[in-house]
């Protein structure tokens, strides 16, 4: 308490919580700063050469390893004492080591913070490190959020405890934060990547996908092995498969069967003309195929309460959307460049959540044949649609369309005159109409 102490004294706090200096109202917070570079460079080399500046012959190298460290004095320390004396080649051996295995003493340090999370904590930390650092914040939350991980208190958590921070909105955490976590997640099963949590190097990716192994997350944006052919059955056993994201991977056979826990499934040039037929929803937050050769996702109505994103751009042999009845709460809906698409079904125009629908260019479009009831409707692009002709039908019935911000309509040529009651929606900022937009 602030009365233990005489008037006059200076009470200096340090902490891994931001928020126990919060709930012991400590007057001035403030967040130590990594060092600067020249800093970095000038501690490294007092204990790597026992001197303010590198010794001849070492300059790339020391600049490489005060690089790693990325400001953090304990780095900078262990790594300079560990390689004083030490010769070049011996240097470029533990620079090369370090990039898959992170210092044992750095990493013990590091992990005394992640010991102290709860369970739920410790797989956002783990799923951030893996798959989203970087990523915006309120997008991985929803995604965190349908893993039932509730984000909202945990990544605060995590902010507080100063192992991750916001930049822009976006998920950051230092370089030998992310080592360590990648370093908790690796001795899960060493010799078999397959058995661990979560995969985000390509080699081990490309172990389990050509073999009959399971994991819970797979998360490969541009992959290693261009023309990566993978066998249908490695998702046979992936029981726990949760997020997947792969790129340009084609497959030897049919797909039957993909992982009902499923939040996330993002693969990019999918090879097959459609899902797995028994493939369930129900919990799936985002379906993201483009480039894909889907014609058509299902056919029935399928419970999909969680899904919110759908995107299928330049899935240029799709020509039907399904029946959305069953995905009330989605909210974007990306279909441009699918120059095939010849009908949408009217369900289409019962979701009220809908915030963004994007039918650029495509191109076989007649019709929207739908009972418009969008409430949440934020940005409408039909730009391109050349054979769309009931545009005044849609925008008829403004009162559905009041949140509306952006319509675009450049390139509809069957569009004759606006629609009269236009003027009513009152919080449109951007409408184009072909060459000039109107703002």
């Amino acid at each position: 308490m602030h009365d233990w102490f005489g008037l006059g004294s200076r009470i200096i706090i340090t902490t891994r919580d931001q928020h126990l200096l919060v709930r012991h109202g400590v007057d001035n917070v403030h967040m130590v700063d990594g060092l600067s570079h020249e800093e970095a460079l000038q501690l490294f080399c007092r204990k790597a050469f026992r001197k303010g500046h590198p010794t001849d012959g070492y300059l790339e190298l020391s600049l490489q390893m005060v690089s790693y460290a990325a400001g953090l004095p304990l780095a900078l320390e262990v790594l300079g004492s560990f390689l004083f004396g030490r010769s070049e080649a011996e240097w470029k051996d533990a620079l090369d080591r370090l990039k898959k295995f992170p210092d044992r003493r750095i990493f013990e340090i590091l992990k005394i913070s992640y010991d102290g999370l709860q369970e739920l904590e410790k797989k956002i930390f783990l799923d951030v490190a893996c798959f989203f650092k970087g990523r915006d914040k309120d997008e991985i939350r929803e995604i965190l959020y349908s893993c039932d991980f509730h984000p909202d208190i945990g990544i605060s958590v995590l902010i507080d405890k100063c192992i991750i921070t916001l930049s822009n909105n976006s998920l950051c955490m230092h370089d030998l934060i992310q080592y360590m976590g990648w370093e908790i997640v690796r001795p899960e099963c060493p010799e078999k990547p397959g058995q661990r949590s979560r995969l985000w190097l390509s080699n081990d990716i490309h172990r389990i996908l050509t073999k009959n192994e399971a994991v819970e997350g797979i998360i490969l944006d541009f992959p290693a092995y261009k023309e990566l052919k993978l066998n249908a059955k490695s998702f046979s056993r992936m029981n726990n498969l949760r997020l997947l994201k792969i790129k340009d991977v084609s497959l030897s056979q049919s797909l039957e069967y993909i992982s009902d826990e499923l939040r996330l499934l993002n693969w990019h040039g999918y090879p097959l003309r459609s899902l797995p037929s028994n493939f369930q929803h129900n919990k799936l937050f985002e379906l993201n195929m483009c480039s894909s050769h889907i014609e058509q996702l299902w056919k029935e109505v399928k419970h999909s309460n969680q899904l919110k994103i759908v995107i299928l751009s330049h899935s240029t042999r799709l020509t039907q959307t399904p029946d959305f009845t069953g995905a009330p709460n989605l909210e974007r809906l990306i279909l441009d460049g699918c120059t095939s698409l010849s009908f949408v079904h009217p369900s289409i125009g019962l979701l009220k959540r809908l915030i963004l629908l994007n039918l650029k260019d495509c191109k076989q479009l007649r019709s929207l044949r739908a009972k418009i009831e969008w409430e949440s409707l934020e940005v409408l692009i039909l730009s391109g649609c050349s054979k769309l002709s009931n545009v005044r039908e849609i925008m008829s019935n403004t009162k559905h369309l009041a949140m509306l911000k952006v319509l675009d309509l450049n390139g509809c040529s069957k569009l004759v005159k606006l629609p009269e009651d236009l003027e009513h929606l009152a919080i449109l900022k951007n409408l184009d109409l072909g060459g000039a937009a109107i703002n």
